[in-house]
């Protein structure tokens, strides 16, 4: 039971280390009536020690991998206010 516990809070630390490292340009962001993200002009992400540049593309959640944490799900706390 201590080890499923440990391994609980060690997923929510990183979660929340990766999303409190982000840098993201929400404008070259839009959100889909689907859910999904579409990049609406070229950006470059950064998580934590990782980059990734991105241009013309769309994805939902589990998608994308960026230093361990998922692209849509930092988006989606980083910049809550993105259009549809």
């Amino acid at each position: 039971m201590r080890e499923l516990f440990a391994l609980i809070l060690l997923a929510a630390s990183t979660t929340a280390f990766a999303q409190d490292n982000v840098s993201i340009d929400c404008a070259a962001f839009q959100k889909q009536p689907n859910g999904s993200y579409r990049v609406i002009s070229p950006t470059t992400v950064k998580i934590g020690n990782s980059t990734m540049q991105l241009s013309n593309t769309t994805f939902g959640p589990h998608t994308l991998n960026i230093g361990g944490a998922d692209l849509y799900e930092a988006i989606s706390h980083k910049c809550p206010g993105t259009n549809t």
